[in-house]
């Protein structure tokens, strides 16, 4: 046998071993039926393990990416091994006290709330569900379904009380099918008397 076919043998064997290890995904992505949310999902096809993330973009910028520049968003995020969680991107920096930064919000035209979100990257904080045991995510979320728009304000190094509207009705519809991944099944109540 020579040494070059030899060679090309081992190469395509090596080849095809790393081409079966690689992980593949099972990829969902779209919009919402009103066109607000937007959903990334990916399977793996291996683990079964499911990664989740919808997006509504601020009213301004609607339709628009929501990783481009000056674009504000709102997230709720699953990602394997992790809690639910729900992350607001800002297109400036946030001002904050030790990775804390005050948000006021409010739904429709309800009364406004105030309270210290987290705040580990400079311009993307997350609902205090995370560490805080008196606060829970599935509160916020009940509120969010039964609104069309939830207004957040924050102060960033630029401007005090920065605010942005969300549209973010259509969200009971789009979560539904995949409330038990998200560990929110208590929502589907809420959520189907919403559908009657």
């Amino acid at each position: 046998m020579n040494k070059k076919y030899f060679f090309v043998l081992l190469i395509s064997i090596t080849m095809i071993i790393f081409l079966v290890t690689i992980t593949e995904a099972e990829v969902k992505q779209g919009y919402s039926e009103n066109g607000y949310w937007s959903y990334y999902i990916e399977i793996d096809d291996k683990t079964d393990e499911k990664e989740f993330y919808f997006t509504v973009v601020d009213d301004i910028n609607i339709g628009k990416d929501p990783n481009k520049a000056g674009v504000k968003s709102l997230t709720i995020v699953k990602q394997p091994g992790n809690l639910t969680d729900l992350m607001v991107m800002w297109s400036e920096d946030i001002k904050s006290n030790n990775m804390l930064c005050p948000v006021t919000w409010r739904f429709d035209l309800n009364e406004m709330n105030t309270y210290n979100w987290h705040l580990p990257l400079e311009n993307t904080f997350f609902y205090p569900a995370a560490f805080n045991e008196n606060v829970f995510l599935e509160d916020f979320l009940i509120e969010m379904l039964n609104s069309k728009q939830l207004t957040i304000k924050v102060n960033t190094y630029n401007k005090n009380n920065d605010m942005a509207v969300f549209i973010v009705k259509g969200l009971g519809k789009l979560i539904l099918p995949y409330l038990n991944d998200l560990g929110l099944e208590e929502l589907r109540p809420v959520i189907e008397e919403m559908q009657d």
